[in-house]
């Protein structure tokens, strides 16, 4: 994926027949081939043996300085053009088909054996408090459900429609048909001046939801709620207890009762009015919460995103998560790990907003007991007075003397943030479980997660990974405390998509292996001992061209575009749900799931003699999706 892929408003391009340029480069593009002598092909994390074949192996030059094969990618229902299979919509009369199909198949299943929120019917029964809450039970962590019962929540996000838009303006090449803005489909279509990550450098244009307009297509002017209704009956009879992060708050918020399952609740601090720390490399400030303001906005936060839909009341919220993949700081290194308190010390404490700054000049001062002699004699620097330090300071790199400052800086702006958040839950949501932001592991450090732990009753991870297992980032053993996925996925090409997810680790070869890989990491979650549920992103594939505000194209879902759902997926989930409290709390029923397949990939370069390059690298275990290439293999042309 280079750069390219972005400005066209998409994180992955379909095969272009003349090659594709992977990852980045620099200079001046420009090498005679003959000064290659060598290059290198890599697999990341693999865990069991696979097979490599190259033919043919030979550089080519940049293959995509013509995008005359961006047009007529997406047919009228959203899906890709150029490949054809066994559940793709041609016309609207399947979608008839599969609705009476789907409607006889969800009216003879048989569902789990559980008890009334989705607990653990034929297991021991804990105290009954009427709401969720997290038990230690023989050695492991786990939610109880308000009856009492032990509860493992599996769970799908982004249960909504808000989040299917993907740009139309300057694109309009790429769509062979769309619906007219007047006609029936035509309240499918937004305008947005709200800019994320657009393409062709837009700063406004029209979106449009192929997604939505399908279910119009399917289930008629109701859509809405015929599409809740069959979701939610989905979701039990592939054994989903709950609804994950982001679920549509007013489909499914307050309205337990109604749908019968659990679910979670969320809200951002992010719209507050309060001041900001920048976090650096493109990703969002960070909340002061040293800002008098930032307490006021966190309440107002809980009254207007979660209270305001009645949740208080239903037994059905599990809890509560507050923010998401915060940039604490990336651990890889120790200028990155401490960003944020690297951004504060490059305030000027005199500005009005500057809150943070004043605080860690005032943690400093009692630190070194107002001499600042003793700052400068650990840090390595000659500031005249703490004054001095109030200016603006950002060191190239940090001396080792500044580091334990540094982490204790941090520690105490992540204490901070989880103390006045927890504070705020407690007083408005009483008896609700604060279930943490959900770690990512760039974003995360141990200073944070031992200060969230001083408040969360769940600690939370994204872990985009083939497993949990050997994820020693996320500490834990040392926690000791409960703890949840909020997200995972593993994506394929094989059906029409270009995006196999984030890293190398979420690519499957097909649906079958996707389903294979969903089994695994579930496995690998209920056999640890800290977490208590595992939440799928996401319930419906994104946009085969992005969507609208950052271009993310992944196959993530457990339906497509067309609502058709992924049989293999549901299959698998089924599966290992059905055996999902045995496995977790009486050690049995592991081991039918697989990872990664010993499929065999072709790597087929061309020759050209003259080159226009770029130097490049590229995981193998990413899936290349190339046009021609057949049952499983991917042919890949890459300029080198």
């Amino acid at each position: 994926m280079g750069s390219e892929s972005l400005d066209l408003g998409m994180r992955f391009l379909p095969s272009n027949p003349a090659g594709s340029q992977l990852g980045y480069g620099w200079g001046e593009k420009k090498l005679n081939s003959s000064h290659i002598v060598e290059f290198q092909l890599w697999q990341m994390n693999t865990k069991q043996e696979s097979t490599l074949l190259f033919d043919n192996i030979s550089v080519i030059g940049d293959p995509n300085t013509d995008l005359s094969y961006m047009d007529d990618l997406v047919d009228g229902y959203g899906q890709y053009t150029a490949l054809d299979w066994e559940s793709k919509v041609h016309t609207d009369r399947d979608f008839l088909a599969d609705k009476e199909q789907e409607a006889a198949a969800l009216a003879g299943f048989k569902p789990l054996e559980t008890s009334k929120y989705g607990g653990w019917l034929n297991g021991p029964k804990l105290e009954a408090t009427g709401h969720f809450r997290v038990a230690k039970h023989e050695g492991k962590w786990t939610l109880v459900d308000p009856e009492g019962y032990l509860f493992f929540s599996n769970g799908l996000d982004i249960v909504r429609l808000d989040d299917m838009n993907t740009w139309i303006s300057g694109r309009e090449n790429m769509f062979t048909e769309l619906p007219s803005k007047d006609g029936e489909l035509g309240e499918h279509y937004r305008y947005t001046t709200i800019v994320g990550a657009p393409p062709l450098g837009q700063t406004e244009g029209w979106l449009f939801n192929h997604y939505q307009a399908n279910l119009e297509r399917k289930y008629g002017k109701d859509y809405v709620n015929a599409w809740k209704d069959i979701s939610v009956n989905r979701f039990k009879s592939w054994g989903f207890n709950s609804l994950g992060n982001w679920s549509d708050p007013t489909l499914f918020f307050g309205k337990g009762d109604e749908h019968g399952i659990a679910y979670v609740t969320n809200g951002w601090t992010h719209w507050g009015q309060h001041a900001t720390i920048p976090s650096g490399g493109g990703w969002a400030p960070v909340a002061d919460p040293f800002d008098p303001a930032f307490k006021a906005s966190v309440n107002d936060m809980l009254d207007e995103q979660i209270l305001a839909y009645g949740v208080e009341d239903d037994k059905y919220m599990i809890g509560v998560y507050i923010d998401n993949e915060i940039a604490w700081g990336n651990p890889a290194n120790t200028g990155s790990k401490y960003t944020l308190i690297s951004n504060i010390m490059g305030m000027d404490s005199s500005a009005k907003s500057s809150y943070a700054k004043r605080t860690m000049i005032d943690h400093l001062k009692a630190v070194y007991k107002n001499k600042i002699e003793s700052l400068n004699s650990q840090w390595g620097t000659n500031f005249s007075s703490f004054d001095a330090l109030g200016k603006p300071y950002q060191p190239a790199e940090l001396s080792e003397g500044m580091l334990p400052d540094y982490s204790a800086m941090l520690s105490l702006l992540a204490d901070e943030y989880f103390r006045i958040v927890d504070q705020a839950v407690s007083a408005k949501l009483p008896d609700t479980l604060y279930l943490g932001s959900r770690f990512a592991e760039w974003g995360t450090s141990e200073e944070v997660q031992k200060a969230a732990a001083k408040y969360v009753d769940v600690i939370s991870f994204n872990v985009y990974k083939e497993d949990v297992e050997g994820e020693n980032w996320m500490h834990l053993e040392e926690l000791d405390m409960p703890a949840i996925i909020g997200e995972f996925s593993f994506a394929s090409d094989d059906r029409g998509m270009f995006g196999t997810g984030p890293n190398a680790d979420t690519s499957a070869v097909n649906q079958e292996n996707r389903g294979e890989k969903y089994v695994h990491y579930m496995e690998t979650v209920l056999n640890n001992p800290y977490f208590v549920g595992a939440h799928w992103f996401q319930y419906v594939d994104q946009p085969l061209l992005g969507r609208a505000w950052d271009g993310e194209n992944y196959n993530l879902g457990f339906v497509d575009v067309a609502d058709v759902p992924y049989e293999e997926m549901a299959s698998a989930a089924k599966d290992v749900h059905a055996r999902a409290y045995d496995i977790r709390f009486l050690g049995k029923g592991t081991g039918t799931g697989g990872g990664q397949p010993g499929k065999e990939w072709l790597m087929s370069f061309e020759s050209n003699e003259d080159l226009s390059i770029v130097t490049a690298y590229k995981t193998a275990a990413v899936q290349y999706g190339a046009s021609g290439a057949t049952d499983g293999e991917r042919a890949m042309k890459v300029s080198v």
